[in-house]
């Protein structure tokens, strides 16, 4: 059997290499998981905040027609100040008394529509407008551009001085006075309540095109995004998968030995190490075939299995065991080391109940997890026990095949607990000081 020794803390160290990676803070993540959750969260993040403020535009709109129809009421108003006026002149009668009442009646009505003028004049400077105006529960803010503030503030100051000129008229000549009056400036207030309101609908056609263009902007930018996206997929994952594939297409062709270039740090850099260190083995193993048979000596093969191993292994030393002719016990043929050895050569350990001829018994790798507790109390497990007193914890007997007068085995021993497989000729020995 091989018994490659395995220094334990190298080891160690490069195990916990492997499986930290690169050190270093990334922005990006490395794991696919990882990177497929950030770009579904970006885009998730992207529309969320696309609908959301397409959504609050959208509802402030609502707000829009309130204060387009509050401004259609001053046009109303205008208007109908105009023909109440007109008709009064019209049907003003020659009885004294009757005269009398209609004039009542006119300025009462036009104190009233004065009045609600001059409320949503003010209510539309102020930008607050009152619940008794809109029909809501609660008061509304309101935001203007500069033209509908321009606009807002000229029809406010006409209507000031339009007012105190009919209001004038109305408490020095009466209802006649005040008709005069407001037959005579009603154009100009007719006109500036009129632009008012093309002032406002054109602010919120406005809107409606920012919101249109904010939404053509995001489309475009989600067309951006999944490109981005799709690019990055393909160098962090299709690229590495088809240099992986070709790398294994290689492999079944018999280049053993071809390794990847390390194009990612995710899973897919996971298995291009993994196959890197797969094609290595069989690169190692078959040229350990192949010199093996072209050796002239034990020794020169002994030499040459440690030499391939150690491109594996950080190993100590690689020896040999046999049966004997007279097949009671396994002898130790020969080592090779270039420390110190565990076992020394000639050393004998008897085959009868032993684990080495349950191994040869059954023809094929035996993995013992446990040396001490095998040779606790077991007066045949002596290599056990030979192990044991060296720190080894478990071990691996690979029989090579018969030659000359007995049955050869391979042993690998190891100061760590990794995974065995026949595959490896070994047995390893792991130390309980891990």
């Amino acid at each position: 059997m091989l018994v490659l020794v395995v220094r334990y803390r190298e080891w160690s160290r490069v195990q916990k290499t492997k499986k930290s990676g690169c050190g270093g803070f990334s922005l990006v993540p490395r794991s696919l998981n990882a990177q497929l959750r950030a770009a579904l969260l970006l885009l998730f993040i992207a529309a969320a905040g696309s609908v959301g403020f397409t959504l609050y535009e959208l509802d402030l709109r609502k707000h829009d027609y309130v204060i387009l129809n509050l401004a259609g009421q001053l046009r109303a108003i205008a208007q109908n100040m105009v023909r109440q006026s007109l008709h009064y002149r019209e049907v003003r009668g020659s009885d004294a008394t009757a005269r009398d009442q209609q004039a009542r009646i006119f300025a009462e009505t036009l104190r009233q529509q004065s009045d609600t003028y001059e409320r949503i004049v003010t209510s539309l400077s102020n930008r607050l407008l009152e619940p008794e105006l809109t029909g809501r529960s609660d008061p509304l803010r309101c935001s203007w551009d500069e033209q509908s503030i321009a606009q807002l503030n000229l029809t406010a100051q006409t209507w000031h001085e339009f007012r105190q000129g009919m209001d004038a008229a109305l408490n020095s000549g009466g209802a006649s006075a005040a008709v005069d009056y407001m037959l005579k400036h009603e154009a100009h207030l007719r006109v500036v309540s009129k632009n008012l309101s093309n002032a406002f609908q054109l602010m919120m056609e406005g809107k409606m095109g920012l919101i249109a263009l904010f939404n053509k902007v995001a489309l475009i930018s989600f067309f951006l995004i999944i490109v981005v996206l799709l690019t990055l997929f393909s160098f962090t994952f299709s690229r590495p998968l088809r240099t992986t594939l070709s790398g294994i297409g290689r492999i079944t062709q018999g280049d053993f030995g071809y390794q990847l270039p390390a194009t990612a740090s995710n899973e897919i850099g996971q298995i291009e190490t993994a196959f890197n260190s797969l094609s290595c083995r069989l690169h190692a193993l078959f040229r350990l075939t192949d010199q093996i048979n072209r050796a002239d000596s034990l020794d020169e093969s002994l030499h040459f299995v440690f030499n391939e191993f150690r491109a594996l292994l950080p190993l100590e030393w690689v020896g040999m065991l046999s049966l004997d002719a007279s097949g009671e016990q396994f002898v130790l043929e020969r080592r090779y080391t270039e420390g110190e050895a565990v076992v020394n050569e000639g050393e004998c350990f008897a085959a009868e109940g032993s684990m080495l001829a349950r191994a040869l018994l059954e023809s094929k790798p035996l993995h013992i997890d446990d040396l001490q507790v095998l040779s606790a109390g077991n007066p045949q497990a002596q290599f056990a026990a030979r192990l044991c007193e060296q720190g080894f914890h478990s071990l691996l007997l690979f029989p090579l095949g018969g030659m000359g007068n007995g049955l050869r085995y391979s042993p690998l021993l190891q100061r760590s607990a990794v995974p065995i497989t026949a595959s490896t000729w070994s047995c390893w020995a792991t130390s309980p000081r891990r």
